[in-house]
C-alpha cells in the first residue's frame, strides 16, 4: 500500500499553501478503502483487495505536505457524511460552495465520468496497487480567487501538467495569469457575436415569460385540490411555446382534470422521497394520463409551501427543439418567479456553454442551500430525448450533475418517461432510484367524474355502455380520448345529415355501437402494426421468438413470472409490481393470443407442463382454471371427446342411510363430436343448435360449468366442469343458466360430467346421477398425454 502512495503522491512535489491535486485513474480491480482517523504517517489507509473486474474511474484527493490522500468512489450516496468530513480534513476549512464545486469540476474535467460518493465510512475505491493506469489528468486549484477562473481553462491546457511541479509559488501564480488571459482570448470573439443577440431576446423574454408568471401565480393560488375534480392554470413555460396541445386547456386557459387517487399516491410517493433518494423515477405507458398527474402536483407542490422550487418541463422534446440553455433557464425562471423569488432573473447573464450552466447552476446551488429552499426538478416525456442528446450538455445534467453534485444533494430530480422498447433509464437502475408504477386508467367513480366533464358531449351512458367502455378500454384515458372525439365527430355528422324534426332518439345508441366499433378497428389495427414492427425490428432470433410468445401465455393465464426468461413488447405489454404480464389496452390480449397462441406450439405444451408438474408453484384455483383451459384447448384441436366415466347412483337402506356406488359406465363410451365452438357471452339466442357444439361461456355469471357440449341428434346437454379440491358444491340442477339453455335448445337430455383428481368426496346426494371422470384416466387418453405429469 505504501508504494501506492508513493507512486501517486511523489515526494518531489512541492508542496504550497491551500493547493490540492486532483488525480483521475482507471484501474481494474476493487479495493475496500476504510479511512484511518489519523492522516499522519505515510500510508494515509489501508486496503483490503477483493477482486473486480470492472473498470472503473475514480477520483483521488490529496492535501498538501502529503498527509492525506482520498479517494471518492462513483458508485453510492450519502454525500452528507462525507461532505462535513472532508471540510473538516482540508485545512483551512474551505467554504462547503467551493467544496462543491471542486467535487463537480472534477467531474468535467473527466468528461461526465460521474462522481458520486459513497457512503462514508467505507469508501470502496475500485483500485488496486498493482493495475494502476497512467494518470490521466492532474490539476490543481490555487484559492479562492483563482478557483474560477482556472476553471475557464480549455482541457488542452491540462496536458501541460509534469514541468509544474518545479514552479516556484510565485512563478505559479504567474503561470495561470497567463493562461486566464489566453483562455479570455479564445473565447472573445464567442461572446462578440452573441453579445447583442442575447441581451435584446434577454429582454423581451423575460417579460413576456414575466407577465404570464404573473398571471399564473394569481390563478394558482386559486387552486383546490379537495373536490373530485381539479381546476388547473396553464404552465408560464408551456403557455410561452404553446407547442403541440397536450393538454386540453379551456378557453380561459384552465386544465380540468379528475383528481385522480393515483395522482395522489404519485404525490405522497415524490414527497417521501424527498432528501431520502437523489431521483426518482415514473414508469408507464403513453396515454395513461401520468402527464397530467404529474401536472396536478406541479401545480401542488408549488402551493404547498413556500420555500420550493418546481422546476418543471413538460415535455422534453420543446426542450430540444429551440435553444436548449435558454429553455433551461426559462424554466428555472418560470419555477423561481412562481415562487415569488427573483433569483435567477437578477443574477442569470447569460449562458451559452457548458461551463457558463455549471458555474451558474453551482452558484444557484449555493442560494438554494443557502435559503434551505426545497427544490424538485421534474422532467416529463424523458424518453423524447435522443440518446445522443441525452449524453450532451444541458439534457445531461438530468442524469449527472443534478443527481451527482454534491451541491445538489437536497433536491429531487423527477424523471417521467413513457415505457418503449428502446428507452431505458439508466441512471434509475444504477443507483436504485425508487420506481413509481403507473399503468392504470381511471377507476370507476374518477371515470364516473370525467364523464360528468365531458357530459355534453357523450350524452347519457346506460350502465351497460359504462360496462363495455370499461372492458374495451380499461378507462384508461387515451382510449377514452379516441371515444370522445369519435362521438363528436358522429355526432357532428349526423346533426349536418339530419334535419332536426327527426326524432333523434334512435340516433344516440345506434351512433355509441358506431363509436365503439369505430375504436376497436382503430384500436386493434394500431395493435397489430405494432406488433408487425416490434416482430421485424425486434424478434430476430428463434429464442426471442420463443420469449415473447412464453410472455404471452403468462399473460393469458394470468401467472406471475419468477424465473423464466421472456421477451416483451413494452408497447403493448408490462410487467406489473407483481410480476404478472399484463396488456396495456384489453384488446391487446385477445389479439395477441389470436397470433401466437397455437396450442400445440412448444411455448404453451411447456408452460402446461411446468404447472402440471408443480414446476411453477400457484394456488389451487390457478392450477384449475389452467387446466381447465388446456382441456379445452386440446378439445378444440381434437375437435372430438371419447372417455368413459364413472356414475354415481345412490340407494338408501332401510334406515334411510344412502350408500354411494361410483361405476364406470362399462357399456357406453361416451362420445361429442364438436362441428362448432362458441363463446357464449350472455346470450344463447344467437347459437345454431342444429350442429354439435362446443359452447364456452365467456362470462362470469356461467361459473356453473367450465363447457357445454350439445348433440342436436339425441338432444342432449352435457356439463362439464372440472375441479381440483376435493369437495366441491352442485348447483346445476336449479340453475337459472339450466332453464335459459331449456328455453334456448329445448334439451330432452341433460347430464353434469366432473373431472376431478382420485380423491374427490363424492358421497353426497347431489352427486347422484352425475357422472365423473378422473385426471389420471383422462391422462389414458392419447390426447392428453401432458395430464401424466400432473401431480397435486
Amino acid at each position: 500500500m505504501l508504494f501506492l502512495y508513493y507512486l501517486l503522491f511523489k515526494p518531489q512535489i512541492r508542496s504550497i499553501e491551500n493547493f490540492y491535486y486532483l488525480f483521475h485513474i482507471t484501474t481494474k480491480s476493487t479495493t475496500d478503502l476504510d479511512f484511518q482517523e489519523s492522516f499522519g504517517g505515510a500510508a494515509p489507509f489501508e486496503s483490503k483487495i477483493s477482486e473486480d473486474d470492472k473498470k472503473a474511474s475514480r477520483v483521488v484527493l490529496e492535501k498538501d505536505n502529503n498527509k492525506a490522500a482520498f479517494i471518492i468512489d462513483a458508485e453510492a450516496d450519502g454525500e452528507d457524511n462525507l461532505k462535513s468530513y472532508l471540510e473538516g480534513m482540508i485545512k483551512p476549512p474551505t467554504s462547503s460552495g467551493i467544496l462543491a464545486s471542486f467535487l463537480h469540476h472534477c467531474h468535467i474535467l473527466q468528461h461526465h465520468s460521474p462522481i458520486v460518493i459513497s457512503k462514508f465510512p467505507h469508501l470502496k475505491a475500485h483500485q488496486s496497487p498493482t493495475t494502476l493506469y497512467p494518470l490521466q489528468y492532474h490539476t490543481y486549484i490555487v484559492n479562492h480567487k483563482v478557483f474560477h477562473e482556472k476553471f475557464k481553462l480549455n482541457n488542452n491546457h491540462h496536458h501541460h501538467h509534469h514541468h509544474h511541479h518545479h514552479h516556484h509559488h510565485h512563478h505559479h501564480h504567474h503561470h495561470h495569469h497567463h493562461h486566464h488571459h489566453h483562455h479570455h482570448h479564445h473565447h472573445h470573439h464567442h461572446h462578440h457575436h452573441h453579445h447583442h443577440h442575447h441581451h435584446h431576446t434577454k429582454r423581451t423574454l423575460w417579460k413576456r415569460l414575466g407577465s404570464k408568471i404573473e398571471k399564473v401565480m394569481e390563478s394558482m393560488k386559486k387552486s383546490k385540490f379537495d373536490g373530485p375534480i381539479v381546476s388547473l392554470p396553464r404552465d408560464p413555460l408551456s403557455a410561452l411555446i404553446s407547442s403541440r396541445k397536450r393538454f386540453e386547456f379551456t378557453d380561459d386557459n384552465t386544465l380540468k382534470l379528475v383528481n385522480r387517487d393515483i395522482t395522489n399516491k404519485l404525490h405522497t410517493f415524490i414527497k417521501s422521497n424527498y432528501r431520502k433518494s437523489r431521483g426518482v423515477y415514473i414508469q408507464g405507458p403513453q396515454g395513461v394520463g401520468k402527464s397530467h398527474s404529474i401536472y396536478q402536483i406541479v401545480v401542488k407542490l408549488r402551493v404547498e409551501a413556500p420555500n420550493n422550487r418546481v422546476i418543471y418541463i413538460q415535455d422534453c422534446a420543446n426542450w430540444a427543439a429551440g435553444d436548449p440553455y435558454l429553455f433551461f433557464v426559462q424554466a428555472l425562471e418560470t419555477g423561481f418567479g412562481l415562487a415569488g423569488d427573483s433569483f435567477i432573473r437578477d443574477t442569470y447573464n447569460s449562458i451559452i456553454n457548458e461551463e457558463q450552466l455549471y458555474l451558474f447552476m453551482d452558484k444557484l446551488s449555493d442560494y438554494c442551500n443557502d435559503q434551505d429552499l426545497c427544490v424538485y426538478f421534474i422532467f416529463d416525456q424523458h424518453n423524447s430525448l435522443t440518446n445522443s442528446q441525452r449524453t450532451s450538455c444541458p439534457f445531461s445534467i438530468v442524469e449527472s450533475y443534478l443527481v451527482n453534485n454534491i451541491g445538489w444533494c437536497n433536491n429531487l430530480v423527477v424523471v417521467s418517461g413513457s415505457t418503449n422498447n428502446n428507452y431505458y433509464l439508466k441512471v434509475a437502475k444504477d443507483n436504485e432510484w425508487p420506481v413509481f408504477y403507473f399503468f392504470d386508467g381511471f377507476c370507476d367513480n374518477e371515470f364516473k367524474e370525467w364523464v360528468e366533464i365531458h357530459k355534453q358531449d357523450l350524452g347519457n351512458l346506460t350502465s351497460s355502455d359504462i360496462q363495455t367502455i370499461k372492458d374495451l378500454t380499461n378507462f384508461i384515458p387515451i382510449e377514452l380520448k379516441y371515444i370522445l372525439d369519435e362521438q363528436k365527430k358522429q355526432q357532428n355528422q349526423q346533426s349536418q345529415s339530419q334535419s332536426q324534426s327527426q326524432v333523434q332518439e334512435q340516433t344516440q345508441g345506434s351512433t355509441f355501437n358506431n363509436v365503439l366499433t369505430s375504436y376497436k378497428s382503430w384500436r386493434k389495427s394500431l395493435i397489430t402494426q405494432q406488433d408487425n414492427y416490434f416482430s421485424n425490428e425486434f424478434l430476430t432470433t428463434d429464442i426471442l421468438h420463443k420469449e415473447y410468445r412464453r410472455a404471452i401465455v403468462f399473460m393469458q393465464h394470468n401467472v406471475s413470472v419468477t424465473d423464466e426468461s421472456i421477451f416483451l413488447n413494452k408497447q403493448l405489454l408490462y410487467k406489473s409490481q407483481e410480476d404478472l404480464i399484463l396488456p396495456l389496452f384489453p384488446l391487446v390480449r385477445d389479439i395477441l393470443i389470436m397470433r401466437y397462441m397455437t396450442p400445440t406450439h412448444l411455448v404453451v405444451q411447456e408452460f402446461y407442463q411446468s404447472v402440471f408438474s408443480k414446476k411453477i408453484s400457484l394456488t389451487k384455483d390457478a392450477v384449475g382454471r389452467i387446466l381447465e383451459k388446456y382441456l379445452i384447448d386440446t378439445l378444440l384441436e381434437h375437435n372430438l371427446l371419447q372417455v368413459q366415466p364413472a356414475l354415481v347412483t345412490g340407494t338408501d337402506d332401510r334406515k334411510g342411510v344412502t350408500c354411494y356406488k361410483y361405476a364406470l359406465c362399462s357399456q357406453v363410451v361416451f362420445a361429442w363430436d364438436i362441428v362448432q365452438y362458441i363463446v357464449a357471452q350472455n346470450d344463447l339466442s344467437q347459437i345454431d343448435w342444429s350442429k354439435p357444439s362446443l359452447i364456452i361461456p365467456r362470462a362470469s355469471n356461467y361459473k356453473m360449468a367450465d363447457w357445454f357440449f350439445w348433440n342436436p341428434s339425441s338432444k342432449t346437454l352435457s356439463a362439464f366442469q372440472v375441479t381440483i379440491g376435493s369437495k366441491h358444491a352442485s348447483k346445476w340442477a336449479e340453475s337459472g343458466l339450466r332453464t335459459q339453455f331449456q328455453n334456448s335448445c329445448h334439451f330432452t337430455k341433460d347430464i353434469f360430467v366432473w373431472i376431478v383428481k382420485n380423491d374427490f368426496d363424492y358421497k353426497l346426494k347431489h352427486f347422484i346421477n352425475q357422472y365423473f371422470i378422473t385426471i389420471p384416466e383422462l391422462a389414458n387418453n392419447r390426447m392428453f398425454d401432458l395430464l401424466k405429469q400432473f401431480t397435486v
